[in-house]
């Protein structure tokens, strides 16, 4: 079951009472993607700390995109405690994305000696379907299955990995990206102004983090830690909490793309 409540956020499916106390912003690793709405970790945190939890994530945010979306809602709702989940390898290079997934995103950019988010493009401004996709259409069979045949698409997305048919594919740097060191002190800074009493940031990863090179995973996560305590923001990391597991379970059990129940 995935659905969004009348506030805008992912539903927790618990039942809670009253204002919101703790607001978490994210990725799709926040939001919760595969999972139903009792099994996203911030719906398992409101279990278990018995507070009112908002789940912010947004499917393909970066970590600044990510902080740009607390500060909205900071500003229409007040909160005690505000949670960054940050997908330490993915989550700073698409702060460099105009476009991600064919949809428009407030990337971050450098213009002079600043460092801020640029104008989010327009939706319609956006590349809905490839070239390609635009002649294949045009022949009413083709476009019928793609749209109606769960199989035939699968089949088409298999082989033509490249064809990008309906623009959804669609990644796009921004001409005037920042640095990922310079969108890291940006994200701090910026998280670090929120006016909330309590703010923590959730490092997290996927299971290709763990089948690749460790020690760049564990030169990101010090560099982040760095950052963290010049800006006296505690950092919550499961890398370790992970790796334990992995000890004794496949990685399969614990992640399918997202994180599994």
């Amino acid at each position: 079951v995935v659905s969004i409540n009348s506030d805008g956020f992912r539903s927790n499916d618990n039942g809670a009472k009253g204002s919101y106390q703790i607001l978490t912003v994210g990725d799709s690793f926040t939001f919760g993607d595969q999972v139903s709405n009792n099994q996203t970790w911030p719906s398992c945190l409101e279990k278990i700390s018995m507070k009112k939890v908002a789940n912010a994530g947004v499917f393909g945010f970066g970590a600044a995109q990510s902080v740009k979306r607390a500060i909205k809602e900071t500003n229409l709702r007040t909160f005690d405690t505000v949670i960054l989940s940050i997908l330490v390898t993915d989550d700073f290079k698409r702060d460099q994305l105009r476009y991600k997934s064919g949809l428009p995103r407030p990337a971050v950019i450098k213009v002079g000696k600043d460092t801020k988010w640029a104008s989010v493009p327009e939706i319609a401004d956006s590349p809905n379907e490839s070239k390609i996709s635009k002649v294949l259409f045009s022949l009413f069979p083709f476009k019928f299955l793609v749209q109606h045949s769960q199989f035939f698409s699968t089949f088409m997305n298999n082989v033509f990995p490249n064809f990008d048919y309906f623009g959804d594919r669609h990644n796009e740097k921004h001409p005037n990206a920042a640095s990922e060191n310079e969108i890291i002190e940006f994200t701090f800074k910026k998280f670090n102004e929120i006016p909330v009493q309590k703010k923590f940031i959730l490092l997290q990863y996927t299971f290709q983090d763990f089948n690749i090179d460790r020690k760049m995973i564990n030169r990101m996560r010090q560099l982040i830690k760095k950052t963290s305590q010049s800006y006296a923001v505690p950092i919550i990391d499961s890398y370790d909490e992970l790796v334990g597991e992995l000890a004794t379970k496949s990685s399969a059990k614990i992640w399918n793309g997202h994180h599994t129940p």
